[in-house]
């Protein structure tokens, strides 16, 4: 991977998690200079290889995550920022992305449920959500209802993190 691409990974994700930190969204413009910056790492070397593995990189985050958005389990940002992060590094590294953020988004939320609320009750709230999601075929979102609740945290800050460990070398 270039220098340019892990510099490129890491202001966008890390500009992407500002944002959603403090304005509690990101921007559709910063998702499109993602997608712009991508696209000038692709054309230096503008083969259609390269083209459709980009392509491939953001196709990827945009139906898997479109699901979980479905769910209400993320934001449709995150989703933008996963597919143009994706457009940025292609198709596999994408891969290596979105399984490092999963892990870091898992740390956190392993943290999270050990200090704040508990095992049980997230546990309790996860298979009343899957057997309501089983009964009716539809739960809603998966989200509580309360604002700010302590375990709800922002998925952009897993994704930088995994943007850092992917830029530092780190492939999974």
């Amino acid at each position: 991977m270039s220098d340019s691409v892990r510099l490129s990974i890491l202001m966008f994700t890390s500009s992407s998690m500002i944002c959603d930190l403090a304005l509690e969204k990101i921007p559709n413009i910063l998702v499109l200079s993602g997608f712009f910056a991508g696209a000038a790492l692709q054309f230096p070397v503008f083969r259609w290889s390269c083209m459709i593995s980009a392509l491939a990189g953001a196709f990827l985050p945009l139906a898997a995550g479109g699901v979980l958005w479905k769910f209400g389990m993320i934001g449709a940002g995150d989703v933008k920022l996963l597919a143009a992060a994706g457009f940025m590094t292609g198709y596999p590294g994408i891969l290596s992305l979105i399984k490092l953020s999963v892990l870091c988004g898992g740390c956190i939320s392993a943290a999270l449920m050990l200090s704040v609320t508990g095992i049980r009750p997230r546990l309790r709230y996860f298979i009343n959500y899957m057997r309501t999601l089983c009964v009716s075929g539809g739960a809603g979102s998966y989200r509580a209802a309360e604002a700010r609740r302590p375990e709800h945290f922002h998925f952009a800050v897993p994704v930088f993190m995994a943007a850092a460990l992917y830029a530092a070398g780190l492939q999974c």
